[in-house]
């Protein structure tokens, strides 16, 4: 099962929320600083019982083309 995953960083002393999905216990990729695209991913994801695999190329199709 999918869920959303967030963390936070550091860039040029500026703090960022990160949100992205993971896989049971293992972070996928983080990709956006808005949750409500990553709950809306997790959600797709877990209706579809997508692969793992496919994620990264689900998030490029969805949020970068």
């Amino acid at each position: 099962m999918y869920f959303v995953t967030k963390r936070t960083v550091e860039i040029e002393n500026t703090v960022h929320e990160e949100f992205g999905v993971s896989y049971g216990e293992n972070n996928i990729i983080f990709f956006t600083s808005d949750i409500k695209e990553a709950e809306m991913l997790a959600e797709l994801l877990n209706e579809n019982e997508v692969e793992p695999n496919h994620v990264a190329d689900i998030i490029e199709d969805l949020f970068y083309t």
